[in-house]
Formats: structure tokens, C-alpha cells, sequence
């Protein structure tokens, strides 16, 4: 064997080697036996209790799916509404008429079926943030914006102030008027 067959026998070992640490330091110590299933002992110690079959009171401290608040409002339009809605975009701002883009996002529905006789009943969820903001819907329709609304084609309105903290919110209802 010559010295540079030695050399490359040599560095062949060390990265094989360096190979397996660094395999065995990034793999799934989940499936430690190989089987496909979770050998560890990754239970959930904390408190929570469940009194009923979709409700789950967490007395610890980490972090729930559910988190946030809802608001909640009932939209109407007016009596001579004949246009075909196409979305609705509910944001909040701090600060009335809109500058800009919202503070907080909240939600875009699609297709919602509201008109004169029909009022929509909106909910947003997941919430946040916290202080007081405006509620301000958007009922965007046929012919109309997709991000802004167009005046004298969508309709807007808007809630009393809100105060956003720990608990839902009912806003109440919001009268939908052709945009200005």
C-alpha cells in the first residue's frame, strides 16, 4: 500500500465516521427502536382537566390552539340593496376613516349570503391584540374592489369603539352603506 492509497483509506474512515456522528446527532430520537413508533416517555404532566366532550379547562401555562378572542356583529345592508356580494373583509383600526392599511387583520370571507331581509352574522376570531379599536367591514361585490372599496359600488360600515382584551367582544349591529 502506498503512502497516498493510506492517506485516502485514512480520510475515506474519517468521513464515514464523521458521517455517522452526524447522522446519529440529527436523527428522530423518536423512533429510537426503529419501529416506527415514539419510544419515549413525552407525556403531558400538566393539569388539565376535561368535564365534558369539547371543552378542556387548562390549568397550566403552555400554550393552547385556541387562543384569542371572537367578535362578533350582526351585518344588514339596505333595503334597496341589489347588488351580488362577493366577500366580506373585517379589519380594525385604531382610528376612523381607514388610513392605510389596518392595525389588525381580521378576517375575508367568501360568497357570504346577506341582503335586505338576510342579515350576515360575522364572526372574527383568534384575536390578539388588545386595546381599543373600530370594527370596519368591507361588503365587497360584483363589479366592485377585492382589496379597497369602491365608492358608490361596495358597501362599508363600522362599529362603536371597541375595547379588546380577554374576552369576546359583541359588536353589534353594523349597517352596511354604499361606500363614499
Amino acid at each position: 500500500m502506498t503512502f497516498d492509497s493510506a492517506k485516502n483509506g485514512l480520510l475515506l474512515a474519517l468521513a464515514a465516521a464523521l458521517i455517522t456522528v452526524f447522522v446519529a446527532a440529527c436523527g428522530d430520537d423518536d423512533d429510537d427502536d426503529g419501529t416506527g413508533t415514539d419510544a419515549d416517555t413525552d407525556a403531558d404532566t400538566d393539569a388539565d382537566t376535561d368535564t365534558d366532550a369539547d371543552s378542556d379547562t387548562d390549568a397550566d401555562s403552555d400554550t393552547d390552539t385556541d387562543e384569542g378572542i371572537n367578535i362578533s356583529a350582526t351585518l344588514t345592508v339596505p333595503e334597496d340593496f341589489d347588488a351580488t356580494p362577493v366577500g366580506i373583509g373585517a379589519f380594525f383600526y385604531e382610528a376612523l376613516p381607514p388610513m392605510g392599511p389596518p392595525d389588525i387583520m381580521g378576517a375575508m370571507i367568501d360568497d357570504p349570503v346577506i341582503d335586505e331581509g338576510t342579515p350576515y352574522e360575522l364572526e372574527v376570531t383568534g384575536i390578539t391584540d388588545t386595546g381599543s379599536y373600530y370594527l370596519y367591514v368591507v361588503l365587497y361585490v360584483e363589479g366592485g374592489g377585492s382589496t379597497m372599496p369602491v365608492s358608490g359600488v361596495d358597501y362599508v360600515g363600522f362599529s362603536e369603539l371597541l375595547e379588546l382584551g380577554a374576552e369576546d367582544v359583541e359588536a353589534g349591529g353594523i349597517v352596511l352603506e354604499l361606500a363614499p
